[in-house]
């Protein structure tokens, strides 16, 4: 059996679920190859933030096939974002997005797996431990959001 993470033929992305490693029943979660790749979208394309109070992830693309196979494995939400009509270069994009007990669970199934947002996630699992307006917590939110605004300046 093969989990198609692709709607379009020209780009048919196939996992191949059989070995014993991905091999997983629907109440057991993603298999580690789906944990993988996931992490490598949301390293790339991702979003995760501490927002009014709680926490969530989301991702932002152009292609839905992979957001709703994400939505299948984690919940959440996609939303379509329609292009502008004043603009004939807009695409439509799609907008996926979990919060909450949900964005934790995701950042907890994951975290193995991401690079550049590793220390986001660290970040996002800490936040909830420390009241609303107490220092430790704004400096969390604070940290979280300068690491989205770093410039690696050609620096590998």
């Amino acid at each position: 059996m093969s989990v198609n993470l692709s709607k379009s033929p020209e780009s048919s992305l196939t996992l191949d679920a059989a070995s014993q490693e991905n091999t997983r029943l629907e109440t057991h979660g993603p298999t580690p190859t789906e944990l993988a790749y996931v992490a490598g979208y949301i390293d790339g394309e991702g979003c995760l933030r501490s927002n009014k109070g709680g926490v969530d992830i989301q991702i932002k693309n152009t292609y839905p096939h992979v957001l709703y196979e994400i939505q299948r494995l984690f919940g959440g939400t996609v939303n379509v974002v329609r292009r502008s009509k004043r603009d004939p270069n807009h695409r439509t994009t799609f907008n996926f997005s979990i919060f909450g007990d949900g964005a934790r669970n995701m950042a907890i199934l994951l975290l193995p797996y991401l690079r550049e947002k590793a220390d986001q996630a660290h970040l996002l699992l800490m936040v909830n431990k420390f009241k609303s307006g107490s220092a430790m917590r704004d400096f969390i939110v604070r940290r979280l959001k300068e690491l989205k605004k770093v410039d690696y300046n050609g620096q590998p």
